[in-house]
C-alpha cells in the first residue's frame, strides 16, 4: 500500500512539470543533550594523553545506487547550460578571478599512526581565521586579507601541510565528550556571521540509532581559551512508533545555518543490511544551542525514500539577517532532471512547518567512477546528491540566489543522456529564492569536451558573492591527469550558464593507490567553496588533491574579488569647519571586471569589516 506521504510527493513531482508545486509535511519534535562545554586548551591537554594504536581507518561509504534507480524526467532537455545559449558552457579563455593564498592545509598523515580514508574534507572562513575539516583533523589558520602576503605552499611538490596553524586537533579527540567511544565521520563546518560562532556537525558510527553531534563555539576567534558547547541527539529520537528511521543508521549529515535555525539533512540506512531507506531533514532550534540547552529539534522524516521525494536534503547556509524562511534542497529520488526543496516556515519556533516543492532542471544522470593517471583502480565519484548549498544576496540588484552543485555523468558535449555518459562533470545551479518560492535562474556544467581520455571534474562546490560573481572549486583527474584541485569562475555579467575555463590550484604528479584493490577508491564525499564574511566579495575553496604517492591532502584556495575601478576623477576637497565632507569618486571599470562595491548597511546584522 502506498503511503499518503509518498502519494503527495509523487503528485507534487507530476504537477511540477514545468512549474512548481508544494505540499506540507508533518514534523516530529525531538530533544537532544545538554551541552558539554570545553575549552580548546582543555581538549588539547586531553588529546596529548591519548596513546594511539597504529591503524588505517577505512570506512566504506554506504551506497545508495544499489536500490535507487531514478528515471529521466519526461521532457527533460539535454542541455549543458540553462538558459540555452550559443556560448559554450566552459569559455576557453582562462580569465577567472585571481588566486591569492593557495596552500596545502591538511594531509592524511598528520595524526601519528592513523591514516584515514575516506578523506571527507571541507573548510570554512571566518572574520579572522580559516578552518579546514576532514575525517582526520580540524585545523584553524589565521586568515590573510587580500592586502596581506598570501599563505602558500608549492603547487607541484612537497607532501607537508603549511605550518603555523592556530589550532589543530584529531577530530575524534575534538568530539570525545559526545562520541560515545565511537568513530567520528562526515564533518561539516559553517561560520555563522550573524551569531559570530563556528558550527560543526558530524556523526558517530554506532551501528544503530547513531548520534548526530554538534559543536558550537562561544565566539568568532579560535584560541586555547575558546570554548565549544558539544551537543548530540540520536537521529531517531522522537520518531513515532513504527517509523522506518527507528533503530537504523543515519549517514551524511549536511548543514546549513541561518538566523533562526540549523538545517541538518541525513540519509537513513538499514542498520543490518546497509541498504538505503530514505531521507530525513532536521531543523534544530538555534536558540537551544547558543544558550544553555538542551538541544531541541523537529524532524521531518520520510521526506524522501529510495523511489520518491527528495534524496539527501542539503541544508542551506544563509547569512541574511532578515531571513524568515529556512531551506533544504536536494535531487529527486524518482527523476533525474528534477530538484526537490523544502521551505521551512517559523524555523526559530518550537513548531516549524515544512512544505515540499520541485523544480525542473536540465537532464542529469549518475556520475561515472573517475580514472586517474597512476591509479590502478578508479576514484569514487559517489552519486548525484547536492554537495552544499549557500544562499547569497546580490547587493547590486537585491536578488537572493541559492548556489549548489553535484556530480553527474555527461557526454563530450556536456549533456546527460541515459547510458551515453563518457565522463564525470560538475553541474552547478543558481536557484532564485523569493520567500517561499524557489525557481531555476541558471545552471551550467564544468566538463572536458575532449573526445578521448577526457578530464573529469567531480566533488565540486560553487558559491556566489554579494557582487553577483561566483567561483566553483572541484577535483580533477583523468587517464592522462593526476588527481588535483581546480577552480573555475564567472562574473555577474558573464553569459548565463557559463564558466571561464578551469585553472589548476595544484599540479602534483603522484599516483594514488591507497585502496588499489577496491573497485573504486574512496575520494572526497564533498568539498566547500565559502564566502568571506568580512567583505562579501572574497571566496575560499577547499579541495582534495594527491600530494604524494598514496597521499591525499586538502588545499585552501583564496580567490580575490575583481579589483576596484581605476579612479578617473573625483570632486575637489575644500577644507571647512565641517567634520564630514562628501567626496564623489568616479572610476573606469576597464579590464578584469574592475568596479566599486559596498555590501551595504546590513540592517539587523553585524555589518562588514
Amino acid at each position: 500500500m502506498k503511503s499518503p506521504l509518498r502519494t503527495l510527493l509523487f503528485g507534487a513531482l507530476l504537477l511540477s512539470l514545468p512549474g512548481i508545486s508544494q505540499t506540507s509535511i508533518p514534523g516530529e519534535a525531538g530533544k537532544g543533550s545538554l551541552p558539554v562545554v570545553k575549552t580548546l586548551g582543555e581538549i588539547a591537554k586531553e588529546s596529548a594523553l591519548v596513546i594511539r594504536q597504529n591503524q588505517v581507518k577505512i570506512r566504506e561509504e554506504l551506497s545508495t545506487k544499489r536500490n535507487r534507480r531514478p528515471s529521466q524526467r519526461p521532457g527533460a532537455e539535454a542541455l549543458a547550460s540553462f538558459p540555452k545559449t550559443t556560448e559554450p558552457p566552459v569559455i576557453a579563455q582562462q580569465n577567472t578571478q585571481g588566486i591569492h593564498s593557495n596552500f596545502a592545509a591538511l594531509h592524511a598523515f598528520e595524526t601519528p599512526g592513523v591514516v584515514v580514508t575516506p578523506p571527507d574534507c571541507m573548510g570554512e572562513v571566518g572574520p579572522t581565521q580559516v578552518c579546514i575539516a576532514s575525517n582526520n583533523r580540524l585545523k584553524w589558520y589565521n586568515k590573510p586579507t587580500v592586502c596581506d602576503a598570501p599563505l602558500t605552499t608549492s603547487t607541484t611538490s612537497g607532501a607537508l601541510a603549511l605550518g603555523g596553524a592556530v589550532y589543530s586537533v584529531y577530530i575524534e579527540d575534538f568530539f570525545q565528550s559526545v562520541r560515545n567511544n565511537s568513530e567520528v565521520t562526515d564533518p561539516h563546518v559553517h561560520y555563522d556571521r550573524l551569531s559570530q560562532r563556528w558550527f560543526i556537525v558530524a556523526i558517530n558510527t554506532e551501528a544503530a540509532s547513531n548520534r548526530i553531534m554538534l559543536a558550537v563555539s562561544n565566539g568568532p576567534t579560535i584560541t586555547d581559551l575558546t570554548s565549544f558547547s558539544f551537543f548530540f541527539f540520536n537521529h531517531d529520537n522522537g520518531a513515532a512508533f513504527g517509523s522506518p528511521d527507528a533503530g537504523q543508521f543515519c549517514d551524511y549529515p549536511t548543514l546549513g545555518v541561518d538566523r533562526n535555525a540549523l538545517y541538518v539533512g541525513g540519509l537513513i540506512f538499514d542498520a543490518t543490511a546497509g541498504t538505503f531507506i530514505g531521507s530525513t531533514a532536521y531543523v534544530i532550534r538555534k536558540s537551544s544551542v547558543t544558550g544553555s540547552g538542551p538541544l531541541t529539534f523537529t524532524a521531518f522524516r520520510g521526506v524522501g525514500t529510495n523511489a520518491t521525494g527528495m534524496f539527501c536534503p542539503q541544508g542551506v547556509q544563509n547569512d541574511d539577517p532578515n531571513a524568515n524562511f529556512g531551506y533544504f534542497v536536494g535531487v529527486s529520488a524518482q527523476f533525474f532532471g528534477v530538484l526537490n526543496f523544502l521551505v521551512i516556515s517559523n524555523p526559530g519556533s518550537a513548531t516549524p512547518t515544512s512544505a515540499a516543492g520541485t523544480i525542473s532542471v536540465p537532464a542529469t544522470e549518475f556520475p561515472l567512477e573517475v580514472p586517474a593517471q597512476g591509479s590502478t583502480a578508479d576514484l569514487d565519484a559517489g552519486d548525484d546528491r547536492l554537495l552544499n548549498a549557500r544562499l547569497v544576496r546580490n547587493k547590486n540588484n537585491g536578488t537572493s540566489t541559492i548556489w549548489t552543485a553535484h556530480n553527474i555523468g555527461v557526454t563530450s558535449t556536456g549533456v546527460a543522456i541515459q547510458n551515453q555518459a563518457s565522463r564525470t562533470a560538475t553541474r552547478w545551479y543558481a536557484l532564485t529564492a523569493n520567500g517561499a518560492s524557489i525557481t531555476l535562474g541558471q545552471s551550467g556544467t564544468l566538463f572536458d569536451n575532449t573526445a578521448f581520455g577526457p578530464r573529469n571534474y567531480w566533488f565540486g562546490d560553487i558559491s556566489g558573492t554579494g557582487q553577483g560573481h561566483a567561483v566553483l572549486g572541484a577535483s580533477v583527474a583523468g587517464t592522462s591527469a593526476y588527481a588535483n584541485a581546480v577552480i573555475a569562475g564567472r562574473y555577474a555579467s558573464t553569459t548565463s550558464g557559463t564558466l571561464f575555463a578551469p585553472v589548476n590550484a595544484s599540479d602534483y604528479a603522484a599516483d594514488f593507490n591507497l585502496q588499489g584493490s577496491e573497485p573504486a577508491q574512496r575520494w572526497g564525499d564533498y568539498s566547500q567553496t565559502a564566502l568571506d564574511p568580512s567583505d562579501d566579495m572574497t571566496l575560499w575553496s577547499f579541495q582534495q588533491f594527491t600530494s604524494g604517492t598514496d597521499r591525499w591532502a586538502v588545499r585552501a584556495i583564496q580567490i580575490k574579488a575583481p579589483p576596484p575601478a581605476a579612479v578617473s576623477n573625483m570632486t575637489s576637497i575644500t577644507c571647512t569647519d565641517d567634520r564630514t565632507i562628501d567626496v564623489t569618486v568616479n572610476g573606469t571599470a576597464g579590464t578584469n571586471f574592475a568596479g566599486y562595491f559596498d555590501p551595504g548597511a546590513d540592517a539587523g546584522g553585524p555589518g562588514y569589516a
